[in-house]
């Protein structure tokens, strides 16, 4: 007979492949992640693989918001599952949560049995949108492995005062993985010389801000940023940097007014209350552990976007918690009463808490098939009908498996256009128009409404149908860039046409 924790893996299992099968009927049997990024890393692998660094050939850029992320998938770019890599990984990383998150509750509930264990592990990955990163093909499935890794070997070192190779793995990799993870990493070192491991902590801090370093240098050395275009365009460092109180109080503003801050603000609050009542207590530096990269978060993390940017915080606090409260949590469950229902209990505050990470969850295949019709018929468009290069403002599906420069405004990888978007130029959308010879742009146009220039030709726009989930925008409308190439994009959007799927709409703005 098979263990109660296979049986529990497959359990977790069957649920995870069921927005799969959701995926599939939604989208007429084609396969999409719910995030367009997830191709911005699969473009980027693309160019790993030929030892060049970038999306569009020739043209270093840096869009990937992790450094190990694409690495991990270059291997695989010339295979024809290259696409379905990152949904295996994250598949492979999900399995392995569980089995650290039991091994995390079996330390807190020890005589809970392994069945109330493995609910509770698997409830918490579900509840905080674990199933739901997995299909968003990045990176974000892994870090929260390796934070659940990092807490678990904090706490056997604790315990037995060992420095477990898994805990030296997590401590490097995690700011590899995502920049978020550098403050666990930190926490974790200076946890390990608090408990009289100073040698072993400095060297471990060294080994990271040195891997990092290199990472940045290697940027550097390109010619680039020294940090990936994607972390500048969406934090605000320069700012926290330059104007440091008016950027403190503009957060503080900011997280008051967001119900996903506010949340964090109360784990800090009791974190904070729990390091002054247990002051000098070995419990307290493990308090310590997670109030650092807490505090870290609420002052230069993001939140949301399809329940991704914070996910990996919220889940580090809320097992680490289970340990932090074990005492109480052990006194509950070892009481009189039905232990399912004491399960129960806390898979429901759990549930309240996390609502908008169950909502992500939940509307994961229809955020795939947006992608599907949005940024699918767009990279038809571009890569087939016109099959030459355009200006675009989303770059990863339609640079994936594309040959053709895309010159992307948003400016992830782009960095005239990243500069010129930070310091609020005017014509800088002409100027890279004219540098880069392109005749098409698909494009948001109330995100550039004040640069579009005045001499293009509004010739289309394709409208989603029905609610919309992640995409920002219900209408992508297509320019002509250079008025002597009209025809061209004219037949491209007649060739485009009779492919586009249910749900979307071509309206044709101006006539040929």
């Amino acid at each position: 007979m098979m263990s109660t924790q296979v049986k529990c893996m497959s359990i977790l299992l069957l649920f995870a492949v069921l927005p799969l099968v959701f995926i599939l009927v939604l989208n007429d049997g084609t396969f999409r992640y719910s995030l367009d990024d997830a191709y911005i890393h699969l473009s980027l692998s693309e160019g790993i693989s030929r030892f060049h660094y970038g999306i569009n050939p020739g043209e270093v850029s840096s869009p990937s918001s992790s450094m190990l992320w694409p690495l991990l998938l270059a291997p695989f770019a010339r295979s024809p599952v290259h696409e379905y890599v990152p949904l295996a990984f994250n598949l492979v990383c999900l399995i392995l949560m569980q089995t650290v998150m039991r091994r995390l509750l079996e330390k807190t509930l020890p005589t809970s049995g392994a069945l109330c264990v493995n609910t509770l592990a698997i409830g918490i990955i579900c509840i905080t949108n674990q199933i739901g990163l997995v299909y968003t093909g990045m990176e974000h499935t892994l870090h929260n492995l390796l934070c659940l890794v990092l807490l678990l070997k904090v706490i056997d070192q604790s315990s037995t005062g060992a420095v477990q190779r898994m805990l030296v793995l997590a401590i490097i990799a995690l700011p590899l993985v995502r920049f978020e993870g550098l403050a666990l990493s930190i926490s974790a070192c200076v946890v390990l010389m608090m408990q009289g491991k100073l040698r072993t902590g400095l060297l471990l801090l060294a080994a990271t801000l040195l891997l990092l370093g290199a990472c940045c240098l290697f940027l550097h050395s390109l010619g680039l940023p020294a940090l990936p275009s994607s972390v500048l365009v969406k934090t605000s460092l320069d700012q926290s940097i330059s104007t440091p109180f008016r950027y403190l109080t503009t957060r503080i503003l900011e997280a008051l007014e967001n119900p996903r801050a506010i949340r964090l603000i109360i784990i800090w609050a009791i974190l904070f209350a729990y390091i002054i009542n247990k002051w000098k207590t070995k419990d307290c530096i493990f308090a310590l552990f997670l109030f650092v990269p807490v505090t870290a978060h609420l002052l230069f993390g993001r939140y949301g976007w399809f329940a991704r940017y914070d996910a990996y915080i919220l889940l580090t606090s809320f097992t680490g918690g289970f340990w932090l409260f074990r005492r109480c949590i052990g006194k509950w469950f070892s009481s009189d009463g039905p232990v399912r229902k004491k399960v129960l209990s806390i898979l429901l505050v759990a549930a309240v808490v996390c609502a908008p990470e169950l909502r992500a969850t939940v509307l994961t295949p229809m955020a795939s098939n947006e992608i599907h019709r949005q940024h699918g018929s767009m990279r038809i468009l571009v890569a087939e009908s016109f099959n030459d290069d355009v200006i675009a403002n989303d770059i990863g599906l339609i640079s994936y498996r594309n040959e053709n420069k895309i010159v992307d405004v948003a400016g992830l990888s782009c960095e005239r256009a990243r500069v010129a978007i930070s310091c609020k130029e005017t014509a800088w959308m002409d100027e890279i128009c004219v540098e880069n010879n392109v005749a098409m742009a698909v494009i948001y146009t109330r995100a550039y409404r004040d640069v579009i220039p005045g001499d293009w030709v509004h010739a289309a726009s394709l409208i989603l149908i029905g609610p919309l989930f992640v995409v920002p925008e219900r209408s992508v409308d297509i320019y002509i860039t250079d008025r002597d190439r009209a025809e061209e994009v004219y037949s491209a959007l007649d060739r485009w046409e009779p492919t586009l799927p249910a749900g979307t709409e071509l309206q044709l703005v101006s006539e040929r």
